[in-house]
């Protein structure tokens, strides 16, 4: 299970006053959103069979969002009231110093305007091998991977005993719309037992990862470009990755995709700040989720007479990706090994669960 902890600041800021300014002359800095992305394989292998080796295999995916180390964003907070308004910001940063949340109203955060697509994004897929007529050389090979699964493995009532595995890897995003990747290691095994066994489990690899093209990327504001006072935003771009299993003597491949936010990859854009009328008060109230995305935005304008306001809305749906139907259940690694066991010794002796 990925436990998660959160830190947030909220710096408020409140001021009323009459016939001058009172906002303090001082500027809050934040950092642009980055993201890469950890991948959790789960395998199970039944050998009992050592010709034949039976597999089920899930793939997660758990996007991290972290702190840019470029150019600091900045929000001057001297300039969000002017001499005969009512002064009040609220700002809200990550422990590690990104937006996550701006107002400038007195009357409260309203309602929910702007959902967008879940942060954490797992996908995961779950199949047995197919059957499959290998060659000689390769069945050989496969035999010698199974033995040692069954050694490693141990038995029960004289029958082998499923063996589990669990390898992790990583995505690391740069800024010029490339990537780096970690290599796929076996997680409590020494990483030589795993070159020894993937005959048996099958080959992961990464297959592919794309984004969608600059002018392919939608802005949730139109005319976002920077006038006056505003707050500098990126929105993501979407990354679809795609991981691979291949197995031995087999031209069929099981594949396992996901979408998650990239938003080294995105593009900037600004969020305006309203001035405040003469008589009233503007507002202006933004929440963001961890990728950078908008989660709610709302304007509004207060006056004595009565109350006007203007929203934007957009929806987008959360990206979750599964190969079975099996895997929607599966809440942590233990829940997916323990079911990858009981799977594979179905398949294996079909009997036993009857």
């Amino acid at each position: 299970m990925i436990m998660k902890l959160k830190y947030i600041f909220i710096i408020l800021i409140t001021t009323t006053f009459f016939g001058c300014a009172s906002m303090p002359d001082t500027t809050i800095g934040y950092h642009l959103p980055k993201s890469k992305v950890k991948i959790v394989v789960n395998q199970t292998v039944s050998c009992i069979n050592t010709s034949k080796p039976i597999v089920v295999t899930s793939v997660k995916f758990f996007p991290i969002y972290y702190a840019g180390s470029d150019k600091l964003q900045k929000i001057n907070i001297s300039e969000l009231d002017t001499w005969y308004s009512t002064g009040n910001a609220n700002i809200t940063l990550s422990k590690d110093g990104r937006l996550l949340g701006f107002g400038a109203d007195s009357t409260g955060a309203g309602s929910e305007i702007i959902d967008t697509l879940v942060s954490l994004v797992p996908a995961a897929g779950i199949k047995s091998t197919e059957h499959r007529q290998p060659s000689p050389a390769i069945k050989t090979k496969i035999v010698a991977a199974c033995n040692i699964v069954n050694m490693v493995a141990g038995k029960k009532d004289k029958k082998p005993l499923p063996l589990s595995v669990v390898l992790r890897s990583s995505i690391n995003f740069t800024d010029k719309n490339t990537h780096s990747l970690e290599p796929f290691l076996i997680d409590g095994y020494p990483q030589s037992l795993y070159m020894k066994i993937k005959d048996a489990l099958g080959i992961i690899s990464y297959s592919s990862i794309s984004s969608l093209k600059q002018s392919d990327i939608h802005l949730p504001l139109i005319n976002s470009y920077k006038e006056g006072r505003s707050i500098m935003l990126v929105e993501p771009n979407i990354a679809t990755i795609i991981i691979e299993r291949r197995t031995l003597g087999s031209k069929k491949i099981q594949k396992f995709e996901a979408k998650v936010n990239v938003p080294q990859w995105g593009k900037s854009y600004y969020v305006p700040i309203p001035k405040p009328p003469l008589f009233g008060k503007n507002l202006i109230n933004l929440t963001l989720h961890e990728s950078g995305k908008i989660k709610t935005l709302k304007y509004g304008s207060v006056s004595g007479i009565k109350d006007f306001g203007s929203s934007i809305k957009a929806l987008n749906d959360a990206y979750i990706t599964t190969d079975e139907k099996e895997t929607k259940k599966l809440k942590d690694e233990a829940d997916v090994l323990a079911q990858q066991q009981r799977l594979v010794v179905c398949k294996a002796t079909p009997k036993q669960c009857e």
